[in-house]
């Protein structure tokens, strides 16, 4: 389940990591370069830390819409295997529970501790905004 929800949401990664990317200034690698930089260093150095929000983003928003995918967790898993999302829907088909609202609340606790905290490591701001 895991390695399908990579791959469904992995458009996503790399997103925002090529938007992170495409605002690197080439010149800062060569700079580093010309002061004798090897390039393992300059990618640590430099590279890297230009880039970490848009890794740090593309990997909250991965875990965020791998968090939600239902569909996917419904058809690849057998009956032994229960996900949250399964689980969560196959008690509202019946009857909902006090177990269930619980679970819900840590459900929805999650998801907004994901987003607290792509808030606090990179800044919602630069989303928000309109052009």
């Amino acid at each position: 389940i895991g390695l399908a929800l990579c791959v469904i949401n992995l458009p996503f990664m790399i997103w925002a990591v090529s938007a992170s990317a495409h605002q690197l200034d080439p010149d800062l690698e060569n700079a580093a370069a010309n002061c004798g930089a090897p390039p393992l260093q300059t990618f640590l150095t430099v590279t890297l830390p230009a880039v970490s929000p848009g890794v740090i983003t593309g990997a909250l928003l991965m875990f965020i819409l791998a968090f939600n995918e239902f569909l996917v967790s419904l058809f690849l898993i057998d009956a032994r295997i229960v996900t949250l999302p399964v689980s969560i829907y196959n008690s509202i088909r019946s009857v909902i529970t006090p177990d269930l609202a619980a679970v819900s609340v840590v459900y929805i606790l999650v998801a907004a501790l994901a987003v607290w905290l792509l808030d606090r490591l990179v800044g919602l701001d630069l989303f928000l905004k309109s052009k």
